[in-house]
């Protein structure tokens, strides 16, 4: 059994996640529902503002996605099925004249909105069909009277879409790992008196303080860290004069940061972090790695990065599980 990862582009973002599991057979199994995401049209001309409305939106769905375990691609041919696709249309309306054949996605449901204007407010639709029908299975709509407060109506409109209760206000993710870290202490103070430790004294599951839901160590020296939900990150392990070294071993991508920003954060989070790195000392007991984590610091306010720091650090903790 393996898995691949499908990625998909919008609006100059990437967007990854695990979407189908392949048995050795060849045999093609589907294990998340998967919705189309075929995006935001305008019947009036509304400026930057639907391309802020389509990113904002991703970023909800991936976070639902992840709770909820659902997928989401967006099809090569989405601006055809904005051009074709009647929003708010009846099924007798949109049977009379539907997209061309052969254009619509594989997957079970598609999402669309619209985005006009109601007088001097701005009005948003959202729509899940079923792909076979183009029938309207849940709606939810919202009028707001200027793009600030529409974007900030998208995240409950994106909970009632697939009615589910909206969730509560939070404040603005900040991760844990790059912020508000203690001064991590000299490396040096944390060697034990034990004899240098080989790979294979590593091997096994190790739970992280803060990032990781745990580490699987593996005797060649690769792991694998699991972020939560579907994700994970690769990771490479070596030993050099005593101190334990775990390097990031894939390059950046929205994925790592899921955990802690919004999608449209986690991208410009991708394009600026450097690598992680831990720099560890063993225990004498072997259920212990201590030492430090080498990341970035990120100051966020209003949504936006506004500042960078890649010489952070901070004390890590690494605890070996039964």
């Amino acid at each position: 059994m393996r898995t691949i990862i499908v990625a998909v582009k919008i609006s100059g973002f990437l967007l990854s996640f695990f979407l189908l599991t392949i048995p050795l057979n060849g045999q093609i199994i589907s294990s998340r529902l998967v919705y189309a995401f075929a995006g935001i049209k305008t019947v009036e001309d509304t400026g930057q503002t639907v391309g802020d409305v389509e990113r904002r939106l991703l970023s909800e769905l991936v976070r639902l996605g992840a709770s909820e375990n659902f997928s989401l691609v967006t099809p090569k041919n989405r601006e055809l099925l904005l051009r074709d696709i009647q929003v708010g249309a009846s099924p007798s309306l949109r049977a009379a004249s539907p997209p061309s054949p052969g254009s619509l996605p594989s997957a079970r449901n598609i999402i669309i909105g619209e985005l006009g204007r109601t007088g001097g407010s701005i009005r948003l639709r959202l729509e899940i069909l079923r792909t076979e029908t183009l029938a309207t299975s849940h709606a939810v709509e919202k009028t707001a009277p200027d793009a600030d407060t529409l974007m900030r109506e998208i995240p409950g409109m994106v909970y009632s879409l697939f009615d589910l209760p909206e969730p509560p206000i939070l404040h603005q993710p900040v991760p844990p790992a790059f912020v508000l870290a203690e001064p991590p202490q000299p490396v040096d103070a944390l060697r034990p008196s034990s004899p240098e430790p080989v790979i294979r004294d590593l091997e096994g599951t190790w739970k992280s303080d803060r990032i990781f839901e745990s580490v699987r160590i593996h005797a060649d020296g690769k792991a694998i860290a699991h972020l939560g939900g579907w994700n994970l990150m690769l990771l490479s392990v070596s030993i050099d004069g005593g101190k334990i070294i775990v390097d990031q071993n894939e390059p950046n991508s929205p994925k790592l940061y899921l955990n802690s920003f919004p999608y449209s954060l986690a991208a410009q989070v991708a394009e600026i972090a450097r690598p992680m790195r831990w720099v560890f000392w063993l225990s004498q007991d072997k259920k212990r790695l201590q030492g430090i984590e080498e990341s970035t610091n990120f100051q966020v306010d209003q949504g936006a990065i506004v500042s960078y720091d890649n010489s952070h650090t901070r004390n890590a903790v690494w605890i070996r599980l039964p």
